[in-house]
């Protein structure tokens, strides 16, 4: 139970971290480099996204994964109460999160690593943070739905 205790508490670290990323980029990041020309923004952004994949990051980011799937599964085996509340959870971070951003925002990305000239940023500024901007949202409502499946 202790050791079930232990990974409920690294879910929510991870997921928390997560969501406090994509917050800083759509609240600050992202709006501050739209005062920037878009050939210097890019480059700004270019630099961001490499220097953003790093073992910390990785971890963040793949970290609930592992900690929901294994989460969900235990408590799916054991009948726990809440168990369905803790997948949703789950559910939510693996759609809302992970699959957003290898679709949509990897992709954007790797777009823009492969323009020079700008022309490319207007359109990254506005559709890429909309999916961060859902990809927070789905945070919090993993987080949501986590402590739902704790207290049910």
């Amino acid at each position: 139970m202790k050791k079930m205790i232990v990974l409920l508490l690294l879910y929510l670290l991870t997921v928390a971290l997560s969501a406090g990323i994509y917050f800083v980029f759509s609240n600050t990041i992202i709006k501050s480099l739209s005062d920037f020309p878009s050939e210097l923004a890019t480059k700004t952004m270019q630099k961001i996204n490499q220097v953003i994949q790093n073992p910390f990051f990785l971890t963040i980011f793949f970290g609930p994964l592992l900690l929901g799937s294994t989460l969900s599964w235990h408590y799916l085996t054991v009948k726990a109460r809440g168990r369905l509340w803790i997948l949703l959870s789950f559910l939510t971070y693996f759609l809302g999160v992970f699959l957003i951003t290898i679709i949509f925002n990897v992709p954007m990305n790797n777009k823009l690593d492969n323009n020079t000239d700008g022309s490319y940023w207007p359109y990254y500024m506005i559709h890429w943070t909309r999916f961060n901007t859902l990809r927070f949202l789905c945070c919090l409502l993993t987080i949501i739905f986590l402590f739902l499946g704790l207290i049910a």
